[in-house]
């Protein structure tokens, strides 16, 4: 008998073995999204139904969903849309993703007396869509703490202001989510090569339990269509 898709993610997260290693990524960007709905036959263009479309062609048991709450301020020189985020970044958005055009603080200083927005800040259209329109395990965030960190006061600022604590790290459960390689082996390697190399994690990572297979990242618009497949359709 076959796990469903939530009950494989289920299993993997309490390191019970499930019928195959479950796959999902945590974002798809938008060039490759369109190509793997269309692919899975879908040519509109809603958000959320697309982002499904793509998933159901790939076969994924996970969708991970990203709602930011923005407001529309204006456009760029480009024409592009430009908002503002829930953090007070401001980013223009066009065809193939979104470019940050200024951060929510122009100085470390600003960081001791900046509020970060609350749970109440979120917004649940996506999750609300994914929860009644899909089989899928569904898990929502309203920003990472690595992106929310650049977009708020940028990477080199907030390492200058950061102090490492050994006290305050936590000791995590041995779990994984990953770990294909971005930079080379799944926008130039072939169909072949990524099969082989999410074989070896199945077998080797995945093999008790407590692993999710994964880019690295995301699933990103350099990756052709054909290596997306062949990883999602390898995973044992």
């Amino acid at each position: 008998v076959q796990d469903g898709h939530r009950q494989r993610v289920t299993d993997a997260m309490r390191h019970v073995r499930p019928d195959r290693t479950p796959r999902g990524d945590l974002g798809i960007e938008p060039k490759l999204e369109r190509a793997l709905a269309l692919a899975g036959g879908y040519a509109g263009d809603k958000p959320a139904e697309r982002r499904l479309a793509a998933l159901r062609f790939l076969d994924a048991d996970l969708a991970h969903v990203h709602e930011y709450p923005v407001t529309a301020i204006g456009t760029d020189a480009e024409g592009r849309a430009v908002f503002r985020g829930a953090f007070g970044e401001e980013f223009a958005c066009g065809d193939y993703g979104h470019a940050l055009m200024k951060r929510a603080l122009s100085d470390p200083s600003e960081a001791f007396d900046y509020t970060v927005p609350g749970p109440d800040a979120a917004t649940t259209g996506m999750l609300d869509f994914f929860r009644k329109e899909s089989d899928l395990f569904v898990s929502a965030q309203i920003g990472g703490p690595v992106s929310s960190l650049d977009w708020t006061l940028g990477m080199e600022d907030m390492m200058m202001w950061c102090v490492t604590d050994e006290d305050a790290m936590v000791e995590y459960a041995r779990k994984m989510m990953g770990n294909l390689d971005l930079n080379h082996l799944m926008p130039f390697g072939t169909p072949v090569e990524i099969a082989e190399q999410v074989r070896w994690l199945c077998r080797n990572i995945g093999a008790g339990g407590g692993f999710i297979l994964s880019t690295c990242n995301i699933l990103v618009d350099s990756i052709p269509v054909e290596n997306a497949v062949a990883m999602y359709r390898a995973a044992e």
